[in-house]
């Protein structure tokens, strides 16, 4: 291996962010490099010619590049409480949805239970005369209709259970709020790399800062309208403390402001927003199953 000339740029593939990084002007690629320093001392850089630069070569220090993700991440990191928020908030609509969703099927088995009864009935009208053999057959027929009727309905309420998806959604929460916690507490760079890209797909690099494009489901949470719910997504006080609801100073401050909106419009506002995002887990989960 030869030695590296003091002052010279060297290519370096060992890099935990290789391929990782992209300059955020001209969209290039940022190859991880070294230089050596007179004292032999070695530093790591991102760099590129910049197209936007015509083609100079424009490069970033690697602990510069981390301090910027670190400051993004930590963003997210802030966020902790908001999360938590949101996961008691889908935790609460999926003790509701569990409710609806055990009343309905209880209530297709009692219809059923019923339509059998009536169908065993019809041995005992039949034994009494009551019933020719030709009106017994139809009336078999029409309950075992009937039952198989009420069991595709069923099978529609299973088939489309949100509990699962809720389920999914507060874990992936979890998720989204302990591994930022992880990466921020990580040692070496490339323990924070390897955290950094279960979280990212990708980092855009500008002279302002870094811009970070989200994998499912981070990207669903740092979304700006999702994450400007923050102030209004917060701990109910009283019976329904731990559920989080939209904050209600903020919706009579809305409603002071036009006398033509309901009480009920901003918090339709969120709900539409957190329905969005349900929306994206069960597309995301769907992609991941097949």
């Amino acid at each position: 291996m030869q030695e590296k000339r003091p002052g010279k740029m060297s290519n370096s593939h060992q890099d935990p962010l290789s391929r990782f990084l992209r300059c955020a002007a001209c969209q290039s690629t940022l190859t991880p490099a070294r230089v050596t320093k007179k004292s032999g001392r070695q530093y790591q850089y991102y760099a590129h010619r910049c197209k936007a630069l015509y083609g100079r070569q424009a490069a970033r220090p690697q602990a510069e590049v981390f301090a910027l993700i670190d400051r993004t991440i930590a963003e997210l990191r802030n966020s902790e409480s908001f999360l938590t928020n949101l996961n008691s908030y889908f935790r609460a609509e999926r003790e509701k949805g569990s409710r609806q969703f055990h009343a309905q099927v209880d209530g297709i088995n009692l219809q059923i239970q019923s339509i059998r009864k009536k169908k065993d009935r019809l041995i005992d009208l039949f034994a009494e005369d009551s019933l020719d053999l030709a009106d017994l057959r139809a009336r078999r027929a029409q309950y075992d209709q009937e039952i198989a009727d009420l069991l595709d309905q069923q099978k529609a309420i299973l088939n489309t259970d949100e509990n699962r998806l809720l389920d999914s959604i507060c874990e992936s929460l979890d998720r989204i709020k302990s591994l930022p916690v992880a990466y921020l507490k990580a040692k070496n760079i490339t323990s924070k790399a390897r955290l950094l890209r279960e979280m990212v797909q990708e980092a855009r690099v500008s002279e302002s800062g870094v811009e970070l494009t989200w994998k499912a489901p981070f990207g669903f949470i740092m979304q700006p309208k999702v994450l400007e719910l923050k102030p209004h997504i917060r701990p109910s006080s009283g019976q329904t403390r731990g559920v989080h609801t939209p904050d209600e100073d903020w919706r009579r401050r809305e409603k002071s402001k036009t006398k033509s909106s309901s009480a009920d419009s901003v918090p339709a506002q969120i709900r539409a927003i957190l329905e969005e995002v349900k929306m994206d887990f069960r597309l995301w989960l769907m992609r991941s199953a097949g």
